[in-house]
């Protein structure tokens, strides 16, 4: 993963009141200038293949498409593989922008789209790569 620049007066703090609530997983917010504009949270998953799983991702509206979304998913992404080099696993929705763009947004960022599963749910991975 490369680094990309931080974007002016940014700050990605953990957010430990939420995860009193769901201990399970790990919060993060973006903040600009001490606004929320974005959230991400993530979980280890471990059972036959383990697996990193984000499951929430989201930038304000107001925020998109100016590299706030790029930074906040690399930041996580090193957070994740400073503990564990493992896959990391999204599972794209339509809730907030349109479920094709979030995914090809994805893949522009390294992720690879999986085959619909029984389910008909599609997951796109990011796998770890040295270098």
């Amino acid at each position: 993963m490369h680094k990309i620049e931080v974007p002016k007066n940014i700050e990605i703090k953990r957010d430990f009141e939420a995860e009193k609530q769901n201990p399970k997983y790990t919060y993060h917010k973006m903040c600009f200038n001490d606004e929320i504009v974005g959230i991400a949270n993530y979980r280890l998953f471990q059972n036959q293949a383990s697996y990193w799983y984000i499951d929430e991702f989201l930038i304000s509206k107001q925020f998109r498409e100016q590299g706030y979304g790029t930074y906040l998913l690399n930041y996580i992404t090193e957070k994740m593989w400073n503990v564990r080099e493992i896959p990391i696993h999204i599972y794209p929705t339509s809730q907030q922008i349109p479920k094709e763009y979030f995914i090809k947004w994805l893949i522009r960022r390294g992720f690879v789209e999986e085959p619909p599963l029984a389910t008909g749910q599609v997951f796109c991975i990011l796998h770890y790569t040295s270098g």
